[in-house]
């Protein structure tokens, strides 16, 4: 619908875009997602992740996912450089991607982190966890001289309504979802 066919104004309340998932129950629907969960979405990851106009966001999910929604809109809306892959990237090729892009912000779960080789990437400055268990393993080695957070939701309501930023030099309780994002 264009604007000249449109018959009310637009609001927050209007839908953003549908996004199709099994989410906890198994059978596949489409979800509707509003606008104004977008808003509050990326207003908590560019806060949260500390993502800016000197950030490089590495876009890892697939479309068909809806974590891709916080990569893609955290980062563009941030004046960040938003880094697109042209193939999947899994183990020793993920971190010599980061490596060689300079990524400084990527989200992946933990089964993804564990594949890559342990290496510095020192422009890695904060990695977004979730979607399944860290292990206190996986999260003290990848949390060392960056931020690791873990962030929590399901897609009903916009990607992200928890998160918890890791502290350095303290042992990762794989159980913490962490405190509510703004407007969940």
């Amino acid at each position: 619908v264009g604007d000249e066919e449109r018959t009310v104004p637009l609001t927050t309340r209007h839908p953003a875009y549908v996004i199709y998932t099994s989410g906890s129950t198994g059978k596949p629907k489409g979800t509707v997602i509003e606008h104004r969960g977008i808003g509050s979405l990326v207003a908590h990851k560019t806060s949260t992740c500390h993502i800016d106009a000197t950030s490089r966001v590495l876009q890892f999910a697939s479309p068909s996912f809806d974590v891709c929604v916080a990569e893609i809109a955290a980062s563009l809306l941030a004046g960040a450089c938003l880094v697109v892959p042209d193939r999947s990237l899994y183990g020793a090729d993920l971190a010599e991607f980061i490596a060689e892009q300079e990524i400084t912000h990527a989200h992946m779960p933990p089964s993804v982190l564990a594949s890559m080789p342990r290496c510095e990437l020192p422009s890695l400055r904060t990695l977004i966890i979730g979607g399944e268990e860290c292990s206190p393993d996986l999260a003290g080695y990848w949390g060392r001289n960056r931020r690791l957070v873990n962030g929590y939701g399901p897609t009903e309501a916009t990607v992200e309504v928890t998160s918890w930023t890791v502290a350095p030099d303290t042992e990762h309780d794989p159980s913490c979802i962490g405190t509510p994002a703004p407007n969940a």
